[in-house]
C-alpha cells in the first residue's frame, strides 16, 4: 500500500497514487476552476529528478517541467483569479533526499512580494516513496498489477480455482503412475507355438517296409 502525500490543508486537494508509488496526481478547485497537479518521482535516475505538471483544463493551461533536486522554477501566469497570487511571482522548488530506505520529497511554493512582505515558502505537497519492489517483466508484471486491483472476493475465487486445478493435476498424475505399476506386475501367458499345437508324435514303433515280389 502506497502512502498518500501530505498536502496544504487550505487547498483541500484530493490525491491518488499509482501502484508503484511514484506517480501522484492531485486535484483541487480554485475559484470555481479545477486544477490538476501531477508529480512523477524518478528516484532511479542520477541525480534524482521529478516530472511535475500543472493543468487547468477549462482554461487550456498546461505547464510541465522536469525538476532536479533543489531546482527552483518560476511558474508562468496561472489563469486563475486567486487573490493571494494576483500580483506575486510564483516559484516551485522540488526537494528529494534519502531517508532510511525511502525517498522523501517536498514540493514548495515560493511567493515573492507584494503577496508577502518578505517572501513566503509554503509546502504544497510532501511525502515518502518506498524502495522499488522486485520488478517482473511482460505478462507476469501485468497480471500482478491486475491482481492487486481486484476486490477481495475476486482474489479468493482466483486462488481457490488455482488450488483446485493443481489438485486435480496431482490426482491425475498419481492415478497414471499407479496404473503403470499394475500393468508392469501382470504376467502375460504366451499361447503355444504353432508347432506345439499341430504336431502329433506317435508312440508306436515304425516297422520296416516289405518289398513286394
Amino acid at each position: 500500500m502506497c502512502p498518500l502525500p501530505v498536502t496544504l490543508p487550505e487547498l483541500n486537494m484530493q490525491c491518488t497514487v499509482t501502484d508503484d508509488c511514484r506517480t501522484i496526481t492531485c486535484s483541487m478547485i480554485a475559484e470555481g476552476e479545477k486544477a490538476i497537479l501531477s508529480l512523477k518521482i524518478r528516484d532511479s535516475a542520477q541525480p534524482m529528478s521529478a516530472d511535475i505538471s500543472l493543468k487547468v483544463p477549462s482554461r487550456g493551461f498546461d505547464w510541465s517541467h522536469t525538476f532536479t533536486n533543489g531546482e527552483k522554477i518560476q511558474l508562468p501566469e496561472i489563469p486563475l483569479k486567486i487573490k493571494q497570487l494576483a500580483s506575486a511571482e510564483v516559484y516551485l522548488m522540488m526537494k528529494m533526499y534519502k531517508m532510511d530506505k525511502d525517498i522523501a520529497f517536498k514540493l514548495d511554493v515560493y511567493l515573492t512580494p507584494p503577496a508577502s512582505s518578505n517572501g513566503m515558502t509554503i509546502a504544497l505537497v510532501k511525502g515518502k516513496v518506498p524502495p522499488p519492489e522486485k520488478k517482473y517483466s511482460g505478462k507476469c508484471h501485468r497480471f500482478a498489477s491486475w491482481f492487486k486491483r481486484q476486490p477481495t472476493g475476486v482474489k479468493v475465487t482466483i486462488i481457490l480455482s488455482t488450488v483446485f486445478v493443481i489438485s486435480m493435476l496431482l490426482v491425475g498424475v498419481v492415478y497414471c503412475c499407479k496404473k503403470r505399476r499394475r500393468d508392469a506386475k501382470t504376467v502375460k501367458v504366451m499361447p503355444p507355438s504353432y508347432h506345439q499345437a499341430t504336431s502329433i508324435q506317435s508312440k508306436v514303433p515304425l516297422e520296416p517296409l516289405v518289398n513286394e515280389e
